[in-house]
């Protein structure tokens, strides 16, 4: 029997729409990770949380669509998304990251999206742990909590009040759902195959 390849992702993106600070999200957190891929010569991608991945490579991306379209209808979906910290992580693709709160309209459309792919051959996916990536790459400890730190002093990330904050926002606006080809290491490579509303 022949293996699949993992390698569709499902990504909750930020808004492209400006807000009251004149950019979007999706602006604002591009230039972030862009600064630190610069700095620490590691990788530049877009940002995103992942709802999902390790859905085969070979999975019918219309019939993928259509189910996800279903699923989004059947239940509240995420509008804004909250930062709980900033903090390093444990792989190469969560080195240093924003974790995010995972209140009940992410929760039950990650746990919607979980049954109705099943059928997709949707690989074992350990506990869901929200987050948007700030910086990808195999970095020492030391590295990843220099990094942390530059960041919670640069972007002022503690608030007075004791929210967190990254790039004047402690939550942003979501813009869309990617079904996105996430099949390489390179994030260069990586490919948005679909957008769905949320």
């Amino acid at each position: 029997m022949a293996t699949q390849s993992h390698g569709i992702s499902l990504w909750l993106v930020p808004s492209i729409e400006a807000d009251h600070h004149s950019t979007s999200p999706t602006e604002r957190l591009s230039m972030l990770i862009g600064r630190l891929a610069h700095a620490n010569e590691t990788p530049v991608f877009a940002p995103h949380v992942t709802l999902h991945s390790r859905l085969p490579l070979e999975t019918d991306i219309s019939s993928l669509v259509d189910t996800i379209r279903g699923v989004i209808g059947t239940g509240p979906a995420p509008s804004e998304l909250v930062f709980r910290d900033v903090r390093e992580g444990g792989t190469v693709f969560q080195c240093v990251l924003a974790a995010i709160e995972p209140d009940k309209s992410l929760s039950g459309l990650h746990d919607r999206l979980r049954a109705a792919l099943q059928p997709f051959g949707l690989g074992d996916q350990a506990d869901y742990f929200p987050h948007l990536s700030l910086v990808y790459g195999d970095l020492t400890s030391a590295h990843k909590l220099a990094i942390v730190q530059e960041i919670m002093v640069q972007d002022e990330t503690l608030a007075s009040d004791g929210t967190c904050r990254l790039c004047g926002m402690s939550s942003f606006a979501l813009g869309e759902l990617q079904v996105v080809r996430t099949a390489s290491s390179d994030p260069s490579e990586w490919q948005c195959l679909a957008r769905l509303a949320l």
